[in-house]
């Protein structure tokens, strides 16, 4: 009897029940288990960070990626965590706090949350997104 072929979500499952020597990709693992891999670590939330990080292992290395939408261009950032991608961020908006009205008040009266969000709601005109993206095969 024929057994059915490996799907890409079946290499996933084999990766995530194994211990596996996490240095080098598995060497069974075609270019379509390689984009499955890709394509859940694109889905997964942080609440799901350690499922990443058994399929970054093996896979790929992920990255997290800061577009700034500005008056002057876009600046692009590669960082290693979504906490480094805010402070960043956070870096960014405070080079720019004093163009915000007086009312506003001081970029230290708030959190830093809030003061992204403040800053982006008066510079409506500027933007910006966060998103991990994978570096891999």
């Amino acid at each position: 009897m024929n057994q059915p072929e490996s799907t890409p979500i079946d290499a996933i499952s084999d990766v995530l029940a194994q211990e596996t020597d996490t240095a080098t990709t598995p060497a069974t693992a075609s270019p379509e288990h390689i984009n499955a891999a890709h394509c859940v670590l694109k889905n997964v939330g942080p609440e799901d960070n350690e499922v990443a990080a058994v399929i970054e292992s093996v896979y790929a290395t992920g990255v997290w990626i800061l577009i700034i939408g500005h008056r002057y261009g876009v600046d692009s950032y590669a960082l290693t965590s979504p906490e480094a991608a805010q402070a960043k961020l956070l870096a960014f908006v405070r080079s720019y706090w004093d163009e915000l009205p007086e009312h506003v008040g001081d970029i230290e009266d708030y959190d830093n949350a809030e003061a992204i969000e403040t800053y982006f709601e008066y510079h409506n005109e500027d933007s910006y997104v966060i998103d991990r993206a994978i570096v891999g095969n």
